[in-house]
Order: C-alpha cells, then sequence, then structure tokens
C-alpha cells in the first residue's frame, strides 16, 4: 500500500497535496502494543514524510458494520472509560474530534478504532494524529442500484 502511494505521488507536481483515505488500520502510524497485524502503512508514510503526514481515524462508541452484500456485525461495546465514552461524555453531539493533543491527555486507554470487534488499550497518540469519535456506526446501505457506466 506505501509502495502505491509513493508510486502516486511520484506523478504529482512536487508540492501537491494528497489525501489516502482507508481503514484506520491501514493508516495508523503504528498499532497498539500485541497486535497480530502487520506493519501498517501509515508507518511507512510517517517515516517517508515525517510531521508532513497526518492519519485521522475513526472509531464509535456503538453500532453496526459490514460491507455492502455482507453480513453485519455488533461493533464490541465501549466501557465508560474507553476514549469513545469518554470523548462523547456529557455532550449530546453525535460526533466528536479528538486532536494529538487530546489524544495524548486520555493517555492508555481501551478503544476500537483500530478493529470494532475487539477493545485495545493504547495511547492514542502514538497511533494517530487525530480521532473522529461517533455515538452510533451504521452499516452501509444502498440506497439505489447501480447504473452502468456508458
Amino acid at each position: 500500500m506505501a509502495d502505491n502511494f509513493e508510486w502516486a505521488k511520484s506523478r504529482l507536481p512536487k508540492d501537491a497535496k494528497s489525501i489516502v483515505w482507508g481503514a484506520t488500520v491501514h493508516a495508523a502510524k503504528q498499532l497498539p502494543a500485541g497486535s497480530k497485524r502487520g506493519e501498517p502503512m501509515g508507518s511507512y508514510l510517517h517515516r517517508a514524510l515525517g510531521d508532513t503526514a497526518a492519519v485521522i481515524g475513526f472509531t464509535a462508541r456503538s453500532g453496526h458494520v459490514s460491507r455492502l452484500g455482507a453480513t453485519q456485525k455488533d461493533i464490541s461495546p465501549a466501557s465508560s472509560d474507553s476514549i469513545e465514552s469518554r470523548a462523547l461524555a456529557g455532550s449530546s453531539e453525535n460526533l466528536r474530534y479528538l486532536d494529538r493533543k487530546q489524544l495524548q491527555t486520555l493517555g492508555n486507554a481501551p478503544a476500537h478504532p483500530i478493529d470494532f470487534g475487539q477493545v485495545q488499550a493504547a495511547d492514542g497518540s502514538t497511533v494517530l494524529d487525530g480521532l473522529l469519535v461517533s455515538r452510533e456506526e451504521r452499516p452501509l446501505v444502498r440506497v439505489r442500484p447501480a447504473k452502468p457506466q456508458q
């Protein structure tokens, strides 16, 4: 994935900015200790680009996830001490953004932006540069059938 990004970036003007949209698990700067996954793309990009790269992750306190046509899966419940619950505490808002300093202030806390099915404790600021926390995640729904391109 990182090689693909570098290939695409090499074909852009030198001062071009890029956004790479991907799953938080792939974009992470590093994974929580004990993770059985390989090194994420984000770690390669951060080594190559330094602070000019930023990883914004996504997570939810509750809800369900699925890919189109796949079986819906429950998001494991967030405990009261989780990043998700603490980010939304005392607010009626459905979304909250936490920057790197706010993640650092929360310290080593349970959360599940890397895997909705598993809560892992980590210092969120070492994994991400920012985190968008949703009160409830809803699975993808096809609104209308896709039309073939002409």
